[in-house]
Parts: structure tokens; sequence; C-alpha cells
């Protein structure tokens, strides 16, 4: 198999093996009515903002109603083999560098609580970006899109 093979056989593998995933996860049995998890389906994607997890404001300080989307969040992550990293970010309103120290935080102390939950810190890897990945949805709470800055990501890093 020549080099340029091999470059385009390994995407469509990769593709193909994560659309199975999918595939299989659609095929579990479930109650009547049940849905699929849609966390599940995205981390089959590689990545997804994990909704419900939030701050206090400038702070690493994770609010109460979050702990449940954590202890589900974990609960996925250890019945998966997979290693991910959990990236931090934050909105654009203060100062750069305490954007990007204060997004490294949130990520780690997202890690802590998962690995409370049970989840091993040797597949857990944190990255801030503070705000220099901004992520616009429409129709935020407040109107102002940068309101969804503020948010921890999951990316399936390798199997």
């Amino acid at each position: 198999m020549n080099h340029m093979s091999r470059r385009v056989i390994l995407p469509l593998a990769v593709a193909l093996a994560a659309l199975m995933t999918f595939v299989l996860l659609l095929a579990q049995p479930r109650a009547a009515g049940a849905q699929v998890d849609s966390l599940t389906v995205q981390l089959v994607g590689g990545r997804t903002v994990i909704q419900g997890i939030h701050f206090v404001k400038a702070t690493d300080r994770i609010t109460p109603a979050s702990g449940a989307h954590l202890a589900r969040l974990a609960k996925l992550l250890a019945a998966r083999p997979d290693t991910f990293l959990i990236e931090g970010h934050t909105d654009n309103t203060g100062n750069p560098a305490a954007d990007q120290a204060l997004s490294e935080k949130r990520a780690a102390v997202v890690k802590s609580r998962l690995m409370a939950e049970g989840v091993s810190g040797a597949r857990l890897f944190v990255a801030g970006f503070g705000a220099t990945r901004p992520l616009t949805i429409p129709g935020g709470e407040s109107g102002s899109p940068g309101v969804h800055n503020a948010r921890i990501e999951v990316v399936q890093v390798r199997r």
C-alpha cells in the first residue's frame, strides 16, 4: 500500500469505527420510550461541550447545581477505555492572562471532581484556552453570545 493510500484509508477507517460505535449505541436494548444519551452520542464523535457544568462568576468554584452533570459525565467516562482532554474556556470580559489562568484552573477542578467520582486520572488531561476559542450559540440566555464561551469541553484523545 503506498503512502497516499494510507493517508486516505486511515481517516476513513476512523470515521467508520465512530459510525459503528454510534450504531451499536443505538442498537443497545432500552426501555420503551427511552432515548439515547446525547452526551454519549457526542462523545462518540470525539468532542462535546458539557452542558450543565457552571462556575461561580470569575472563580474556579463549581456551582452545587453542577453536581449531577459531573456525576453523569464521570459515569460515562469511567465506562470507556479512552483518554480524554478536559478543556477550560472563559468569556472575554476579563484580562487575557487572568482568563487563561482561570480556564486552566477550571479544567483542573473538573478533572479532580471526575477523579473523585471514580475516573482514572491517568486517562484525563487538562488544558485551558482562556477566551481564545470563542463559541457562538445564537439566542443565549442574556442575548449575548459571549455568555456561552465560559464552558468545559471534553475531547476524546485516543482509544
